[in-house]
C-alpha cells in the first residue's frame, strides 16, 4: 500500500477541469490545483464527485447537488453494449454510504465492507472473473476489463468517487456524470431537451423508489465549491509525502514500472529509491540493495546460489548468472517421447532403428542407436525395444530380456574394454564408459532410456538426441544437414535401416473414447493436484507437460496402467535429477508398486555397488553411481544376488567361468591346466593371474540376403541415399525382402539407383537435386552428395507470437498458454543487471473473454523511448517522439503491419490482426539481452521461462506472473480446461477445428507442426462463450494459416460457409474524412479476397505477407513506396531510417535497399564503399551519391564532424540469375 492518503486525484483527468475560478479552503488541495498537470487525455474521460455534493461530469461540467436517494452515477443507455452501471447513495452527512457497480452478472456492493454477488464479502486485493479490486493509498480501485469495455472506479473514505471510461462510450451513457458527448453545455439536459437545475436533473436518475422523498433534494444549495478538510497521514517507514506522485509504483520486482495519465498524492519512495516488495516491509531502498527470490526463498544482495550448471549472484534484485560446463541428458520415454540434450521435447511413432547419437568423442567410430517396433494394433502404438551401441569393436544390444555383444548373450555385470554394463536395480540397467557416455535403461513397466554425455560433447553430437549446442531451434537438424520443421521428417532422416517412414498421430487418442479420457485424466491428475507426494517438486519441475504426456500415453496404449506408472515415474525421475526424491509416490497411486523377490528390498535411491555375486569377481564393475538416483529392488547390505535371483551371503555365491558355466561355492575346477577354487564368489587360481569374465571379439559383417550369400537380413541394409547421409552403420533387427542396388550405387527417394554424388537432398518432404540452393529463415544451403551445406546469414530474425486466448510461442519456439487479467511485458531489452533503460518495450493488455476465465489480448502497446504506439480497437494511436526510433505503418483490411527501426540495433516487425493476435519479428545487429513472455531469444527454449529477476521458473504461471506490469494485478492461476467446463461445446469445437488437420492444410503439415495449433483452436472455441465464438474459432485457424505463410506455404482455407471475409464491402463504400466508411453509388469492382500476396511467387514478395482484401490483381501487390500496384516478380527500392556508424562517428540517415525475388536484396556497405548483394536476384539499376554528416563524439573529437558519401538507389531491376527454389 502506498500510504494513508485517502483522496486520489488524476493528473490530466476532468476532476480539476473547470475549476480555474474556484478557491479551495484546504491549502493542500489549492496547491494541487495550481501544480502543473499533464494534458487531458483524448481517449478517455473522468467523472467524479467529492465533498458534500460536488460533481464534475465526463465533459467537464461542474455542479453541486446533495441528495440521499440511490442515484445512477453513470450507466450505459441507448441499448449500448456491454452494459454496466455505477450507483451511489449519500448519507445525511454528505459522505457516500453505498456504491453499487453492476457488470452483467457481477454486482459489487460497497457498504462498509465490499461484497460481490454469489461470492460474498471479499478481502483486498481481489482478482477474479475479470474484476480487480485493490487498495490505492487509502482509496480503493476497481478495474473491470473486457474486450469491449474498460471501466475504472475509484472511491475513498468519505465522499469521493471517480469513474474512468474510454472514448468508445461517447454519447452512450447517462446519469449524474452526463452524456459524455464532448459538450459540457448539454450535460444537464432533460428528456425534452430543456436544461434543468441540478436537483431536477438528479431526480431523473433516481433508482429504487421514484416516489422516495430524499433529504436536501428540494433545496438546491448555491454552486460554491469547498473542499472538506483532509488530514495529512503519516507515511510508513522511510516513504515521503508527495502531492502528485506517479501512481505506478516502482518496486524491487519492477524498478522500471511507469505509466501515464494520472498521479496520486500520498506516500512514495524518495527519488532514486524503490519499494522493497520482496521483503514486504514497505521500506524504500536503492535498487542496489534489493533482495532476490528463488523458489520462494529470499536472498540478500550479493548472496550466491549455485548448482551443477551455473552460479548466480543476487544483484539489484535480479540474478546475475554464469553458466558452467556440465553434462546433458537425452531421454527416450513413454514409447514415443524424446527430449534432446538441449531439452527440446518431441513425439514420433516409427517402427525402425534410428541413430540416437553420433559424435567424434565416441571411440572407434561409435554410434548409439535405438530400435522401435509396433506394440499394438494402431500405428501410433510404437515402443522402444532395444538400445544399441555399435563401434568397430562392439555391437552391444540392450533389450528388456537380455544383453548381447556381437550376437552373444552376456551375463551381468559385463565388461568390454572401456564399457561396462551392469544391473543397477531390479528395474534398471546401466552402461558406464570411460569416455563420457552413460546410459541408464528402465526395463519396466515401459522400456525407456536415459543418455548422459559429458560437457566435452558440446557441439559435437548428431542424431535424435540433437546437437547439444544450447540452441533448441536447430535440434531438428537432419542427417542431410538442414533443420526440419516437424519431428517425423527429422526422425526419418536418421533411420539406420531400410524401413517405412514414421507416421503422424493426426488426432488426440483420448477423443476416441470419453471413458478412456476420463479414466486417464483421473489417474494422471495426481501429478498436478495439491496435497499429493508430487506437490513437493512443483516449485522445481513444472508438472503440466508430464500430465499431458501421461494422459496421452494412457489413451494411446492398450496397456494403460504400465504407461501411467511410467509417466508418473518420468516426473519422479526428473525431480530426482533436481535433487528432490519423491519417496512414497508408488504407494500413493494404484498399480505402481514394484514387488521385490528373493529377499530383495525396495528403495527410491537404490544402487548396485557390490550387490551381486558376479560383482565379487570385479569389485568395480557395478560401482558406477548413475547421474540420477533410480528406484528398484536390490539385496540388503551384506547379501548378494546370485544367478537364481536370490539374496545370499558372500560365502554362498558361485563363480562364473568364461564359458558361462557356474562353479558352486567352495568347490574346485580345472581351468587351463590350473586348479581353481571358488571362494566368496571369486575364482582363485594359484600361479596364474585373475581371469577376466569376458573378452572382446571382432564385430560381425552384414551382407544382403541374396540366395548366393545366404544373409539372414535380406534387404534390411540395402544402401540408400538417406542412409548414406546418416553415416551410421546399418544394424538390422529382422529380415526385409527387397531389391538392392548394385555395389557403389544408392537408392534415392524415387527408388532409382544413383551414384553417391547424385544423391538428392530432402527438406519438408521435397526432394532437391544436386547443386540446388535453398533459403530458409536463417540459412543459405546447397545440396551436395545428399547433404545440405549451409551458411548462416549475418542477421537472422526470430518471431514470437501471441494469439487467441493466451497462447504464446516464444522467439525460441517454447509454447505455453496462460489466463491472466493484467498487462504483461511481451518483449523488452535492457534485461541484464547492469543494463540501462530499455530502448523498446512491448506490452499486452489481457482481459477476460470467456465465462470460464480465459483471457485474451485487448491492446498492444509499444514504447520506444519517448515514442509510444498503441494498437487497439482495430486502429493505432501514436504519441510522443524519439530521435532513435523510426516506424512505418501499413494498415490493411485484416492486419496492421508495423515496421520499427531502432538505431542500428533492432528491426522490429509487428503483425497485428486487429483483434487478439500479434506476431513480433525481431532482427538485431548484435546479441543483447531480451526478456519477457517472448523469452530471451538465445536459441534455447530450455531457459525461456526466465523471470524478471533472471532465474528460470519451474512453471509458466510463476514465469508469467513475474512479467506483470502492475503489482496491483492478481496473479494468473491454473484454470480448468474450457472444454471441461463447457462440455456441450467440445464436439463442435473439435469438428470445426479439424480443418487444421485436414487436406486443406496438407501442404503445410510438413513445414509447421499442426497438432499444437489444433489443440489451441479447440481450447479457444470451447472458451469463447461470451459472444463472438466464431470469431475466436476463425482467429485460431488464421493463426495456423499465418504460421504456414511465414514458411512460404499459402493456404486458401476460407469459404463462404467457413470464416468468410466480405471484401465486396470496399467496392461500394469509401472512407470519409472522419475515417468512417460511407456508401457510394460509384461501384469499384477491384476489391477481392486473397489468402496471400503473389501466391505464385511467394519468395518474390519483399515485404510482410498477410491475407486480406486487396485491389491489385493476383500477380501484383501494392508498393507503398511507389504508391501503385507493381508486378510480383519485380524488385523495388525501399527506404529505411537507420543509424550508421563509420570510424566511430554516427548519424541517423535515410538509406535505400533493393528488395525483391526470393528474399534477395542489395544495399550499400559504408565500410567497404561497395554494394552488397544477397543472392543477386534484385540489384540496383540507377543510383546517385549523397553526402551525409556524421557526429564524432569522444575525447579529442568534440565538435568534429565527418562527411561520408553514400550511394542512393533510385531504381532496381530483377536479374535472371536462378535463386533458391
Amino acid at each position: 500500500m502506498l500510504g494513508p492518503w485517502l483522496l486520489l486525484l488524476f493528473c490530466g483527468g476532468t476532476l480539476l477541469s473547470g475549476l480555474d475560478g474556484t478557491s479551495f479552503a484546504h491549502p493542500e488541495l489549492q496547491r494541487l490545483k495550481n501544480s502543473p498537470q499533464t494534458a487531458p487525455s483524448t481517449d478517455r474521460g473522468w467523472c467524479s464527485t467529492w465533498g458534500a455534493g460536488h460533481f464534475s461530469t465526463f465533459d467537464g461540467h461542474v455542479y453541486d447537488f446533495e441528495g440521499t436517494c440511490n442515484y445512477v452515477f453513470v450507466a450505459t443507455c441507448k441499448d449500448a453494449s456491454p452494459t454496466f452501471s455505477v450507483q451511489l447513495r449519500r448519507g445525511p452527512s454528505g459522505n457516500i454510504s453505498r456504491i453499487v457497480v453492476e457488470l452483467g452478472a457481477s454486482v459489487v456492493t460497497v457498504q462498509g465492507a465490499i461484497s460481490i454477488k454469489d461470492v460474498g464479502v471479499v478481502s483486498l486485493p481481489y482478482s477474479s472473473n475479470g474484476l480487480q479490486i485493490t487498495p490505492f493509498g487509502q482509496s480503493v480501485r476497481l478495474v473491470a476489463k473486457q474486450l469491449e469495455l474498460q471501466l475504472v472506479v475509484v472511491w475513498g473514505p468519505g465522499a469521493h468517487l471517480m469513474v474512468l471510461l474510454e472514448k468508445r462510450h461517447r454519447g452512450q451513457v447517462c446519469g449524474l456524470c452526463g452524456n459524455f458527448d464532448g459538450e459540457a453545455a448539454d450535460d444537464l439536459r432533460g428528456e425534452d431537451g430543456q436544461l434543468l437545475e441540478p436537483h431536477e436533473y438528479a431526480a431523473l436518475h433516481k433508482l429504487d423508489d421514484p416516489n422516495e422523498i430524499c433529504a436536501y433534494e428540494a433545496t438546491p444549495r448555491p454552486q460554491v465549491l469547498q473542499a472538506e478538510h483532509v488530514p495529512l497521514g503519516q507515511c510508513p517507514a522511510n516513504q515521503v509525502y508527495q502531492e502528485c506522485g506517479e501512481a505506478c509504483v516502482k518496486t524491487c520486482s519492477n524498478p522500471q514500472h511507469s505509466c501515464s495519465g494520472f498521479c496520486a498524492f500520498g506516500c512514495f519512495c524518495p527519488e532514486g529509491m524503490v519499494l522493497d516488495d520482496i521483503s514486504k516491509n514497505l521500506t524504500c531502498v536503492p535498487v542496489a540493495r534489493c533482495p532476490c527470490t528463488l523458489g520462494g526463498v529470499t536472498y540478500a544482495p550479493g548472496e550466491i546460489t549455485a548448482d551443477t550448471c551455473r552460479a548466480c549472484r543476487c544483484t539489484m534484485g535480479r540474478w546475475d548468472c554464469e553458466e558452467r560446463p556440465c553434462p546433458r541428458h537425452c531421454a527416450l520415454e513413454g514409447g514415443s517421447f524424446v527430449t534432446t540434450f538441449d531439452a527440446r521435447p518431441y513425439r514420433f511413432h516409427g517402427a525402425c532403428t534410428y541413430t540416437l547419437l553420433q559424435s567424434p568423442q565416441l571411440p572407434d567410430g561409435g554410434s548409439l542407436l535405438a530400435a522401435y517396433d509396433k506394440s499394438g494394433y494402431s500405428h501410433s502404438e510404437t515402443s522402444l525395444v532395444a538400445v544399441i551401441y555399435v563401434s568397430s569393436q562392439d555391437k552391444i544390444v540392450i533389450s528388456q530380456d537380455e544383453v548381447t555383444n556381437n550376437g552373444d548373450t552376456k551375463r551381468l555385470p559385463y565388461k568390454a574394454g572401456n564399457i561396462t554394463v551392469f544391473r543397477q536395480t531390479s528395474t534398471h540397467l546401466q552402461m558406464a564408459t570411460t569416455f563420457g557416455l552413460e546410459l541408464v535403461i528402465r526395463l519396466r513397466p515401459v522400456f525407456q532410456a536415459y543418455i548422459t554425455v559429458g560437457p566435452h560433447f558440446r557441439g559435437q553430437t548428431k542424431g535424435l538426441c540433437g546437437n547439444f549446442n544450447g540452441d533448441t531451434t536447430d535440434d531438428f537438424t537432419t542427417s542431410m544437414g538442414i533443420a526440419e520443421g516437424t519431428a517425423s521428417l527429422f526422425v526419418d532422416s536418421w533411420r539406420a535401416g531400410n524401413c517405412p517412414a514414421a507416421l503422424e498421430r493426426e488426432t488426440d487418442p483420448c477423443s476416441m473414447s470419453q471413458l478412456n479420457k476420463v479414466s486417464a485424466e483421473t489417474h494422471c491428475s495426481v501429478l498436478v493436484k495439491t496435497g499429493t507426494v508430487f506437490e513437493k517438486c512443483h516449485a522445481l519441475v513444472n508438472p503440466k507437460p508430464f500430465y499431458k504426456r501421461c494422459v496421452y500415453q494412457a489413451c494411446n496404449y492398450e496397456e494403460t496402467f504400465p504407461h501411467i506408472c511410467a509417466a508418473l515415474g518420468d516426473y519422479a525421475h526428473t525431480c530426482a535429477s533436481r535433487g528432490v526424491l519423491l519417496r512414497g509416490w508408488r504407494d500413493s497411486v494404484d498399480n505402481c508398486t514394484i514387488p521385490c523377490t528373493g529377499n530383495q528390498t525396495f528403495s527410491y535411491d537404490s544402487h548396485a555397488c557390490s550387490r551381486t555375486c558376479l560383482s565379487l569377481s570385479d569389485r568395480t564393475a557395478e560401482c558406477h553411481r548413475s547421474a540420477v538416483p533410480v528406484d528398484g529392488c536390490n539385496c540388503p547390505e551384506g547379501t548378494y544376488l546370485n544367478h537364481e535371483a536370490k539374496c545370499v551371503r558372500k560365502a554362498q555365491c558361485p563363480c562364473l567361468l568364461a564359458n558361462h558355466k557356474f562353479i558352486p561355492p567352495n568347490q574346485s575346477t580345472m581351468v587351463d591346466g590350473v586348479v581353481c577354487h571358488c571362494t566368496n564368489g571369486r575364482l582363485n587360481c594359484p600361479g596364474r593371474p585373475q581371469m577376466l569374465l569376458a573378452a572382446c571379439s571382432a564385430p560381425k559383417t552384414l551382407r544382403s540376403c541374396s540366395q548366393s550369400s545366404g544373409d539372414e537380413f535380406g534387404a534390411a541394409c540395402a544402401p540408400t541415399c538417406q542412409m548414406l547421409a546418416t553415416g551410421t552403420p546399418c544394424v538390422p533387427t529382422k529380415c526385409e525382402p527387397g531389391c538392392v542396388c548394385a555395389e557403389g550405387l544408392y537408392e534415392n527417394a524415387s527408388g532409382q539407383c544413383v551414384p553417391p554424388e547424385d544423391c538428392p537432398c530432402e527438406f519438408a518432404g521435397v526432394s532437391y537435386p544436386r547443386g540446388a540452393q535453398l533459403n530458409t529463415d536463417c540459412m543459405t544451403c546447397t545440396c551436395s552428395r545428399g547433404k545440405w551445406t549451409c551458411q548462416q546469414r549475418a542477421r537472422c530474425s526470430s518471431t514470437c507470437t501471441l494469439y487467441g486466448e493466451g497462447h504464446v510461442v516464444t522467439f525460441d519456439g517454447q509454447r505455453f498458454v496462460f489466463d491472466g487479467n493484467c498487462e504483461y511485458i511481451l518483449a523488452t531489452d535492457g534485461c541484464g543487471a547492469n543494463d540501462s533503460q530499455p530502448t523498446f518495450k512491448i506490452v499486452t493488455e489481457n482481459v477476460m473473454c470467456g465465462k470460464s476465465g480465459v483471457t485474451c489480448s485487448r491492446a498492444i502497446r509499444i514504447s520506444l523511448g519517448g515514442l509510444s504506439i498503441t494498437l487497439a480497437d482495430r486502429n493505432y494511436t501514436v504519441s510522443g517522439a524519439d530521435p532513435h526510433a523510426h516506424y512505418r505503418v501499413q494498415a490493411g483490411s485484416l492486419h496492421l503491419v508495423l515496421d520499427v527501426t531502432i538505431g542500428s540495433s533492432y528491426n522490429l516487425t509487428l503483425i497485428w490482426n486487429k483483434h487478439m493476435s500479434v506476431s513480433i519479428k525481431i532482427t538485431r545487429a548484435a546479441q543483447g539481452t531480451l526478456c519477457g513472455l517472448c523469452g530471451n531469444d538465445n536459441g534455447n527454449m530450455k531457459d525461456d521461462f526466465e523471470t524478471r529477476s533472471t532465474y528460470v521458473a519451474s512453471s509458466e504461471l510463476e514465469f508469467v506472473n513475474s512479467w506483470k506490469e502492475s503489482p496491483l494485478c492478481g496473479d494468473a492461476s491454473l484454470l480448468l480446461s474450457p472444454c471441461t467446463l463447457n462440455v456441450f461445446r467440445h464436439a463442435w469445437a473439435m469438428r470445426k477445428c479439424n480443418i487444421i488437420n485436414s487436406q486443406t492444410f496438407a501442404a503445410c503439415h510438413s513445414q509447421v507442426y499442426h497438432l499444437p495449433y489444433y489443440e489451441a483452436c479447440v481450447r479457444d472455441a470451447c472458451g469463447c462463450d461470451t459472444g463472438g465464438d466464431c470469431e475466436c474459432l476463425c482467429d485460431a485457424v488464421a493463426a495456423y494459416a499465418q504460421a504456414c505463410l511465414g514458411k512460404g506455404v499459402c493456404v486458401d482455407w476460407r469459404t463462404p460457409e467457413f470464416c468468410p471475409i466480405y471484401c465486396g464491402y470496399y467496392n461500394t463504400h469509401t472512407r470519409a474524412n472522419d475515417g468512417q466508411f460511407q456508401y457510394t453509388q460509384e461501384a469499384n469492382c477491384t476489391w477481392h479476397y486473397q489468402p496471400c500476396l503473389c501466391p505464385q511467387r511467394l519468395h518474390s514478395f519483399p515485404n510482410t505477407n498477410t491475407e486480406g482484401c486487396y485491389n491489385c490483381s493476383q500477380d501484383e501487390y501494392f508498393d507503398h513506396n511507389e504508391g501503385t500496384c507493381v508486378p510480383c516478380g519485380v524488385c523495388s527500392v525501399r527506404e529505411l531510417e537507420e543509424e550508421i556508424t563509420y570510424q566511430g562517428c554516427t548519424a541517423n540517415v535515410t538509406v535505400t535497399r533493393c528488395e525483391g525475388v526470393c528474399g534477395s536484396s542489395a544495399s550499400f556497405n559504408v565500410d567497404t564503399q561497395q554494394v552488397d548483394t544477397h543472392c543477386g536476384c534484385c540489384q540496383p539499376l540507377g543510383s546517385h551519391e549523397k553526402q551525409v554528416v556524421l557526429a564524432c563524439p569522444g575525447p579529442g573529437a568534440q565538435g568534429r564532424r565527418l562527411v561520408l558519401t553514400l550511394q542512393v538507389f533510385s531504381s532496381c531491376v530483377c536479374s535472371t540469375q536462378r535463386c533458391g527454389n
